[in-house]
């Protein structure tokens, strides 16, 4: 009975211990989270009714949703759980269905149907992006975004054959599905990239490779995509430190008087 009594304690203080340990590693993550957020707020700011006109195809764009990504997060250490790459439309060829008049600054991105506004027919509900591979014109996106953009300027300009590469990608991959649950698992497992289907870090290394902006980062599967992209200013000569992008024309899209046009 003793002996019995003794294994009971003994179970209860190893239980003990380990809720103790996660406790602590729990609160301890949640403190990390909070000073990379509070490093991310602290960025320069820019508002986008300033910046529009100097965006440029090849840029990067981060995001980091209101509603947590802790997956990402913990993948990344970064707080960023979205990225997509800038798309001028008067860098389309002519004849080309993404070629604006006037010309609008897209968003290229992959997505698992991403809601980006309610649903006016459907209280409760939301409006969502297809899935996979959509481009989307940059301010419509950023209007109902719940959270926060950070923009990684590419520099120098992109040259005229680097621009090509990345629009010719962009049209060629419109609609391609983004990945399920088990090629995504089985990329984290390998570090290999084994689906065709485009995670958006994917995706994004997948058009700046093909332009030679970057290197070495697409056909590393997704946990190294996720890393790589998000301290691509760190490691790549051509890209800037991110700032804070700042959607500052109005709620519902509509920019002031003489403002940029979508």
């Amino acid at each position: 009975m003793r002996a019995a009594v003794g294994y009971l304690i003994a179970g209860c203080v190893v239980v003990a211990i380990a809720v103790l340990v996660t406790c602590f590693y729990i609160v301890k993550w949640q403190l990390n989270w909070y000073n990379r957020f509070e490093a991310h707020a602290r960025r320069p700011k820019v508002g986008v009714s300033d910046a529009y006109e100097d965006l440029r195809t090849g840029d990067v764009l981060y995001s980091i949703a209101y509603i947590r990504h802790p997956a990402i997060s913990a993948a990344s250490d970064s707080l960023y759980s979205h990225v997509g790459v800038i798309v001028r439309s008067e860098d389309f060829p002519e004849g080309s269905p993404f070629r604006t008049e006037p010309p609008t600054v897209y968003y290229a991105e992959s997505t698992r149907r991403a809601a980006y506004a309610p649903d006016p027919a459907r209280p409760g509900s939301d409006l969502r992006l297809p899935d996979g591979v959509t481009l989307s014109p940059l301010l419509s996106r950023m209007s109902t975004f719940q959270g926060s953009w950070f923009l990684s300027a590419v520099r120098p300009d992109p040259s005229a054959a680097q621009v090509a590469s990345i629009v010719e990608r962009v049209a060629a991959t419109q609609g391609t599905p983004y990945p399920r649950t088990g090629p995504l698992l089985l990329e984290s497992l390998t570090g290999l990239a084994v689906s065709r289907d485009f995670h958006c870090f994917e995706y994004a290394a997948y058009l700046l490779e093909g332009a030679g902006l970057i290197s070495g980062v697409s056909q590393s599967g997704v946990n190294a995509s996720v890393r790589l992209l998000c301290e691509l200013s760190s490691w790549s000569p051509r890209y800037e430190e991110p700032v804070q992008l700042v959607y500052d024309l109005g709620w519902g899209g509509m920019p002031p008087r003489g403002g940029p046009r979508r």
